[in-house]
């Protein structure tokens, strides 16, 4: 589809005919994937390509609270649990198996840990591997052809794709093997323009999110379903506390060392672990990231104040070299993990010898990102 207009996308929402939940889906998880993975973004002949194992990622976050739900939770009309006859999503069998598996474990937020540390259990990972290649047919097979048909009366209109890969049942299932093995998805210019300017309002606000709600109570024949119930779910995060303690522990045996450590934006020293906070220099609350690139040190006072802003690029600047500091501390402690939670939030390299000029250079792309075209506010010490 040329020349995509933002009524078009409107009109998709409004009048694109969907049975399932998929809709909804696919377009929060085309405004996230555009959003915070740009880098790796190849553009070709009007089209931009990007990994179709990222929005297999997005619908195992979105999916896994709906179907790990004690209260069954419709995603297609007139869907019924498992154990009752009737219609039901494709791939519900298989995510109940994964579901079922983490009950009792930690559930959601254990399950995304094990999958961002590559420490799925091996007696887990194959139906892993089937519920990922099971949620790529149904994006590839439903949405991905129907979507915008509404405005163009053709099939596979606003997005194509390359197959995937020939996985194996060894495999190990992992965020490396979707973004690399799952193919390539492709869209307009256009499209991917209006998604990086309006994708906030689609992955993060209300509009995709409402109506996901009002389709699954309405789904709902028994009238036990709350929206609270279905908008709390939705909204779960799979990232835990356990992601920010290696870099809490660090900062904080840096205070009882040298009885002091340095505010990464103020310079203020922190004498007590009573005054230090760890600051996510993209707040949490927008992007979501518990990296440790993204984990630095701050005194309570100066994190109280820059609350959910971005930091300036002129602050960022003034406060590069403490922040490559830090970033280095870290890397020598946890460089495997480091280097791959950089290289898929910042770079989209592979390899390892990453310059922290390169990352830092990355780091303000993004802040200026969220600030001139997001329009988030942007902060500065007072």
């Amino acid at each position: 589809m040329n020349g995509f207009k933002i009524s078009d996308l409107n009109r998709i929402l409004e009048r694109d005919a969907t049975d399932t939940t998929y809709k909804f889906a696919l377009l929060r998880a085309l405004a996230f994937v555009c959003q915070r993975f740009s880098h790796f973004c190849i553009i070709k002949d009007g089209l931009v390509w990007l990994p179709t194992g990222l929005l297999v990622e997005r619908w195992l976050a979105y999916y896994y609270p709906l179907i790990g739900s004690e209260n069954f939770i419709p995603q297609k009309n007139a869907e019924k649990d498992l154990d009752k006859p009737g219609l039901k999503i494709a791939f519900r069998a298989k995510f109940r198996v994964v579901t079922d598996y983490y009950l009792g474990k930690g559930g959601f937020s254990t399950f995304w840990v094990d999958y961002r540390k590559e420490t799925i259990p091996h007696e887990i990972n194959r139906s892993c591997l089937e519920l990922a290649k099971a949620i790529w047919y149904q994006i590839i097979r439903y949405p991905m052809k129907h979507l915008g048909y509404s405005v163009s009366q053709k099939y596979y209109s606003l997005i194509k794709y390359e197959k995937r890969k020939i996985i194996s049942n060894n495999s190990k299932f992992c965020q490396d093997l979707l973004i690399n093995d799952f193919g390539l998805f492709s869209i307009s210019e256009d499209f991917y323009q209006t998604l990086l300017l309006l994708g906030g309002y689609i992955s993060g606000e209300y509009s995709i999110i409402n109506k996901w709600i009002d389709f699954s109570v309405n789904a709902d024949s028994s009238g036990n379903i709350q929206p609270r119930t279905v908008f709390e779910l939705l909204n779960m995060s799979p990232e835990s506390e356990r992601d920010v303690l290696e870099a809490k522990q660090h900062y904080e045996k840096i205070i009882y060392k040298n009885g002091e450590i340095e505010c990464v934006w103020s310079g203020r020293k922190i004498h007590s672990v009573k005054d230090l906070h760890i600051d996510h220099m993209i707040p949490f609350s927008l992007w979501q990231n518990n990296d440790l690139w993204n984990l630095l040190p701050s005194h309570k006072k100066v994190n109280a104040q820059k609350r959910d802003m971005i930091p300036s690029l002129t602050l960022l600047e003034s406060r590069k070299n403490r922040i490559i500091q830090y970033w280095t501390e870290l890397d020598e402690l946890y460089h495997d993990r480091f280097i791959k939670e950089v290289n898929i939030a910042l770079t989209g390299t592979k390899t390892a010898d990453n310059s922290w000029n390169l990352i830092f250079n990355q780091l303000l792309e993004k802040c200026q990102y969220l600030i001139e075209t997001r329009g988030l506010s942007e902060w500065a010490l007072e």
